[in-house]
């Protein structure tokens, strides 16, 4: 049985994040047919990047090998290096040096871990192109790995520090035929070998949304977000447009579920439920009358398609071209772009038509998204 490496910046059952939630579901696919090993930080959130988890544990059978995040958090460099990079158009190796430090997770352990052992493992995924592992870790195996970028065109991806990834590698797989096109149209990398894996999704037996509204004692009419509360997510502007629009639809709420990196304004209409457990998390989104997604930057959005796996239809910020893709390919969701377009597309959520996208969005996953489709084309890279 040949042994892959994963390479994730964190992972954990108690991770909030897309890409580490992914390589949790990939892991768990992988591990029927390879011998699987995680290589991490000890980190549980990237916001303190601290040492919380043990050196080593197994989770579902699989081995996690975890190693230490060294160096202090430098939150007012982190935000200098920042505003230089996304203001000032700033570039140097200097400077990408320093960013990927401050950014973190800083794993000189993990480095050294890898230039000395690499020979006890067959081949290797690193998922995520924007951390410290994979820029690297990546080219130090660059001939047995296979690269999951989780790209989405935001201004870091400009760094040269990044563009030895996406033109060096031996292999890509992109979540999404936009995110494809996005770093193809970047870097003409058309040549390296490629495939649109996607993901698979799956859900839970026998969810239940009554249980979930006695259990938090939600009535009448809800919009849902799940996901990491922080204003890099659109979630300013989504509280902000909610409490004005309640004004004038006092019967709906909204429901929010994840760990909150910002204050939640107060409010009779949000229902703030933290992190709840998978089950809950399907009920919620079954009970929906519609999963709301503000975030102008995905590379795939494992929730939008959790949701039009039960049914529920979703409102997406349509600057983002993935999310607009999953509404337009669907026809299961409303993609807006100003506050006008987003208002008119939560009253559609109220009418007949809401039961057309609910019909539309099951089949849009069920014929898109399964873990067949997705070990064909990664069995492909792998081998």
């Amino acid at each position: 049985m040949k042994k892959i490496a994963i390479i994730n910046q964190r992972y954990g059952k108690e991770v909030i994040g897309g890409s580490e939630y992914y390589t949790m579901l990939l892991a768990n696919r992988l591990k029927k047919e390879y011998e699987v090993e995680i290589l991490t930080s000890r980190s549980l959130t990237y916001d303190t990047w601290g040492n919380d988890y043990p050196n080593e544990e197994w989770i579902d059978d699989i081995h996690v090998r975890r190693f230490d995040v060294e160096g202090k958090r430098h939150l007012f460099l982190r935000k200098i290096i920042r505003n230089l990079i996304i203001r000032l158009h700033w570039k140097g190796k200097k400077l990408e040096e320093i960013w990927l430090r401050v950014l973190g997770p800083y794993l000189p352990g993990l480095i050294k871990f890898l230039k000395e052992h690499a020979s006890e493992y067959d081949r290797f995924i690193f998922v995520t192109y924007l951390y410290y592992p994979t820029v690297m870790g990546l080219p130090l195996v660059m001939e047995r790995s296979v690269f999951i970028p989780t790209a989405h065109d935001e201004p870091y991806i400009n760094l040269g520090v990044y563009k030895d990834l996406f033109t060096r590698s031996h292999a890509i797989g992109y979540l999404t035929q936009e995110e494809k096109e996005m770093v193809e149209h970047k870097f003409h990398n058309e040549a390296i070998l490629n495939e649109v894996i996607g993901t698979g999704i799956e859900v839970p037996d026998s969810i239940s949304s009554e249980q979930f509204f006695s259990k938090y004692k939600i009535q009448g009419k809800y919009l849902l977000y799940v996901g990491r509360i922080e204003p890099m997510k659109g979630c300013r502007e989504m509280f902000d447009a909610f409490i004005e629009m309640r004004q004038q639809r006092e019967d709906l709420l909204l429901v929010v579920i994840g760990k909150d990196y910002m204050k939640i304004p107060e409010s009779d209409g949000i229902r703030f439920l933290g992190t709840v457990s998978e089950k809950d998390k399907f009920a919620a989104m079954q009970g929906a009358a519609a999963l709301w997604l503000p975030s102008a930057n995905e590379s795939l959005s494992l929730v939008v398609l959790e949701a039009m796996a039960v049914g529920t239809p979703v409102l997406v910020n349509g600057q983002c071209l993935v999310l607009e893709g999953h509404c337009r390919k669907s026809q299961a969701g409303i993609a807006y772009h100003n506050a006008d377009e987003m208002k008119e597309g939560i009253e559609n959520f109220f009418t007949k038509e809401h039961w057309e996208m609910r019909k539309n969005a099951k089949a849009y996953v069920q014929n898109n998204y399964t873990w067949e489709m997705v070990m064909k084309k990664l069995q492909r890279l792998l081998a």
